[in-house]
């Protein structure tokens, strides 16, 4: 249910069942942490997810990672509040790999979101 799986470049990490994920997330809904451990966990994700990695090759194989794990929380809705600056950074840092990665659509996507979240806090 739960396998140390370290990353690329030897960081410690851990592989957690689907069915653990599940019970943890509905535990921490129905607890009243669920939106505490979103932020935290974006937190995490902004501090760790590389910049520049349209740019950066070797990033690559990190990104591919990390990237899974903000677009869940992104299409779930459970990170922060959608007008984060920290949010906005991290989704453009993903559309960015999108863009090296030559997938159009994707990146586009996430770009409109950026676009969306920045004019809610900084206007048009």
């Amino acid at each position: 249910m739960l396998h140390l799986d370290p990353l690329p470049d030897g960081t410690p990490a851990v592989t957690v069942h689907r069915l653990v994920q599940a019970v943890a997330r509905a535990r921490a809904e129905n607890n009243g942490t669920a939106l505490a451990a979103a932020a935290r966990f974006t937190t995490r994700l902004a501090a760790i997810y590389p910049a520049g990695a349209h740019f950066n090759l070797a990033s690559w194989p990190f990104c591919a990672q990390l990237t899974p794990h903000v677009l869940a929380q992104y299409q779930r809705g459970t990170g922060p509040k959608s007008d984060s600056a920290q949010s906005a950074e991290l989704l453009e840092r993903v559309g960015l790999y999108f863009l090296g990665r030559a997938a159009y659509l994707g990146a586009d996507i996430l770009f409109r979101a950026v676009i969306a979240m920045r004019e809610s806090t900084l206007g048009p």
